[in-house]
């Protein structure tokens, strides 16, 4: 079945977009650890959780990563709860009512595609978002990236070892609707970094004609929700 395309905005920089919205606000972070990748983005000043921190007025962490939350203890960071938000929401809710109270946003920037059950841990996710009346930022790999198409041209697959799975804008929003959450609004990103000079350049540029007309071309898509009704 063919769904026709819509007309999105274009994130030039997802991380500067989701720390625009959390801004002055009390804020769930699933995936906190960044697991892998933590020591990387900590010494590059990457690090989406300490940026956070530095930008919200209330922060908690959500992460199934051991190690990766007794790094982020040792560095002063309190609130960081070991738990799987699928199966073991309630202790999450009970987590999060205790250290900060109510919060107003839930991130999950760049977790949907590792987990193994994405639509039990968004059903976990819709729990919490319920108990904590907060809306969700939800952030993807595009399955349709020009990026993608041409690694495969040349013979590669360019993936995070850990991912799973690929969404598009309507995978995600199909998948979404049938977990019980309503779509507020879909954007999708260009991803700035590049390891050359001339790659950062052809980045910016194909940012400027590509994307800007066919943005579901981009690296990624963002998804702001909230917690609906569930189809029956």
């Amino acid at each position: 079945m063919k769904h026709r395309l819509t007309k999105h905005r274009l994130v030039r920089d997802r991380r500067a977009w989701i720390l625009d919205k959390a801004r002055g606000r009390s804020v769930i972070h699933v995936g906190c650890t960044d697991a892998g990748f933590l020591e990387n983005k900590t010494d590059q000043n990457m690090h989406l959780h300490a940026q956070l921190a530095s930008t919200c007025t209330n922060l908690i962490g959500i992460d199934v990563d051991g190690p990766g939350i007794e790094q982020l203890h040792s560095q002063g960071y309190k609130h960081i709860v070991r738990a799987d938000i699928a199966t073991e929401y309630a202790t999450v809710i009970a987590e999060v009512s205790e250290r900060i109270g109510k919060c107003d946003l839930i991130i999950c920037g760049e977790v949907l595609e590792h987990v193994l059950n994405s639509g039990q841990f968004l059903r976990g996710v819709r729990e919490l978002a319920i108990a904590s009346q907060a809306a969700v930022i939800i952030s993807v790999p595009n399955a349709f990236s020009l990026e993608g198409f041409v690694s495969v041209v040349l013979r590669t697959e360019d993936v995070h070892p850990d991912h799973k799975c690929y969404f598009s804008e309507v995978t995600l929003n199909t998948l979404l609707r049938q977990t019980g959450f309503r779509t507020v609004e879909t954007l999708f990103y260009s991803r700035g970094r590049a390891k050359s000079r001339l790659r950062r350049a052809l980045k910016r540029v194909t940012a400027r004609t590509v994307f800007a007309i066919r943005p579901q071309l981009a690296d990624g898509l963002i998804v702001v929700v909230e917690p609906a009704e569930l189809p029956g």
